[in-house]
């Protein structure tokens, strides 16, 4: 409060602005209780938002901010019940607390880890393939990228995208991640470039279930897996990151630390593929070592 009056006898306009904000209240005191009250909201607020696209991981609009208006509501009057303010002051906590919703939670991005599409850390190099089951340069292009793996170095990790160009492909994609969740083993990704090269249009989920079956999967535990809101979820994401992120333009191409794409065409052939990846990757090393320096 004597902060807030100093300012009012040295700056006319604050004291406009202060005897303005009164009218809100019967009182400064009020008034001072109302502003810790918005503190106290905003923080709330941002806790929320930012559990709410912890649970849901994706990337939440800011049209998403609407579903919490119920909540904030709540969480403003029973303060402001509790400590006997009118329902001015709530309104103005309400909007005020409002103030500190929308950024987090349209910036709030969380990214699910999972066997081949685990996060990358900020020391790692990052190589993403973009592929789709129905690709045959994918799958001749496979048994490289797994060489290549092998001998990479420690500071570079391959991760792995479905491609998602249209409706067909996403139950493809859906595959992948299934497998991804489920730990499968390699051999369960070749099986699937297998049968969905000769039947690109394939959308028959007995089909998959039985591709699945062969490795040990259930048809049940497959079958809620490739439902869950988990997968879809995920296919939505690599949909959205592929079309904003990467602009991808075909399959099979390579992602180099976000920054560089590899095809087939530019490079001039798979193999010459992966010769250009380790010529980017000794450039981001050097990259980051002149930006450590």
């Amino acid at each position: 409060r004597a902060t807030f009056d100093g300012l009012a006898r040295r700056f006319p306009v604050c004291d406009r602005a202060w005897r303005a904000l009164a009218l809100l209240s019967a009182s400064r005191r009020t008034l001072l209780a109302v502003f810790a009250l918005s503190i106290v909201l905003q923080v709330a607020t941002i806790s929320l938002s930012w559990l709410m696209a912890e649970a849901l991981a994706v990337e939440v609009p800011f049209s998403a901010c609407l579903a919490l208006v119920p909540l904030v509501w709540v969480l403003t009057m029973a303060p402001v019940s509790l400590g006997g303010i009118g329902v001015r002051e709530a309104a103005f906590v309400y909007l005020f607390g409002l103030v500190g919703v929308p950024g987090p939670v349209s910036r709030s991005r969380i990214a699910a880890k999972g066997r081949n599409d685990a996060v990358a850390g900020d020391d790692k190099i990052e190589v993403m393939e973009i592929f789709w089951y129905g690709c045959g340069h994918c799958e001749t292009f496979e048994p490289l990228l797994a060489s290549w793996e092998k001998r990479a170095a420690e500071d570079v990790v391959l991760l792995r995208t479905p491609a998602v160009w249209q409706k067909s492909m996403r139950s493809h994609a859906a595959l992948y991640y299934v497998a991804a969740a489920l730990d499968a083993p390699h051999q369960l990704h070749t099986d699937l470039f297998a049968l969905l090269v000769k039947n690109r249009a394939l959308n028959d989920e007995k089909k998959f279930a039985e591709v699945f079956a062969k490795h040990g999967i259930s048809e049940e535990k497959f079958g809620k897996l490739f439902k869950s809101f988990g997968i879809t979820t995920k296919v939505n994401q690599g949909e959205k990151r592929l079309r904003k992120n990467y602009r991808a333009q075909g399959t099979p191409e390579l992602i180099v630390n976000g920054k560089y794409r590899v095809g087939t065409r530019s490079a001039g052939g798979q193999a010459k593929m992966l010769e250009v990846v380790d010529f980017l990757i000794q450039q981001e090393r050097k990259a980051a070592l002149a930006a450590a320096a």
